[in-house]
């Protein structure tokens, strides 16, 4: 990579562009950025294919463009260099990990969360218009959209609603725009979905427990 600031706000616009032409029922595919992890940004490609969905997860590290199925290879790169520069040529390897019990809950979390995101972003379209149209300020929107909808439109996650003022387009404070989409990298231990999950490992535990004796 030759300008690498300019390669973390190019390429997940290039997928967007791409997954925009080959949309369809069975297949589709989404971009965001997670929170900065030492300074990078951390993007992430979904794409979901009938009922089986794929992350990669992808950052600039040094001048290399670095794609991975799993965010911790990508932080571990980051750490790596953190120090010294790796100057190494690139390759493209593709493994595929048999996951353990313990690994779910990541998993589930970021899927979580990438709901959570696209119920808030469902939400921008009448903030703008309030906003920008009705000349109403953030902090009076729950309160104007009760009284035009008949409901206080929010942010799952508590993230509050603006206008970004570079380009007077709505933002959540946590999820970005639906142009420059972000979210956290997890989702709170009381999660339903993970609260879910948790008991599950629990109950597998006591029935281990029990088959034992």
């Amino acid at each position: 990579m030759t300008d690498a600031k300019q390669a973390e706000l190019m390429i997940p616009r290039i997928f967007q562009g791409v997954m925009a032409e080959n949309r369809s029922p069975e297949f589709s595919g989404e971009s965001y950025v997670l929170e900065q992890y030492r300074g990078k940004n951390i993007s992430v490609f979904s794409f979901s294919l009938f009922i089986v969905k794929i992350r990669l997860y992808s950052a600039v590290i040094n001048d290399q463009l670095v794609v991975a199925s799993r965010r911790d290879i990508v932080t571990d790169l980051i750490d790596a260099t953190s120090t010294s520069r790796n100057t190494a040529s690139g390759n493209l390897e593709f493994s595929v990990y048999r996951s353990a019990f313990r690994e779910i809950e990541p998993t589930v979390s970021i899927g979580y969360q990438e709901d959570i995101r696209h119920a808030c972003h469902k939400n921008l379209a009448l903030a703008e218009f309030l906003f920008d149209t009705g000349g109403i300020v953030p902090a009076d929107f729950e309160k104007a959209a009760f009284a035009l909808r008949g409901y206080e439109p929010f942010c799952p996650s508590g993230g509050h609603y603006s206008l970004d003022p570079e380009n007077n387009r709505s933002q959540c404070s946590l999820h970005g725009t639906i142009y420059r989409p972000i979210q956290p990298v997890a989702s709170s231990s009381d999660a339903p979905t993970v609260r879910l999950m948790n008991s599950l490992k629990r109950s597998m535990q006591g029935f281990h427990s029990l088959l034992k004796d």
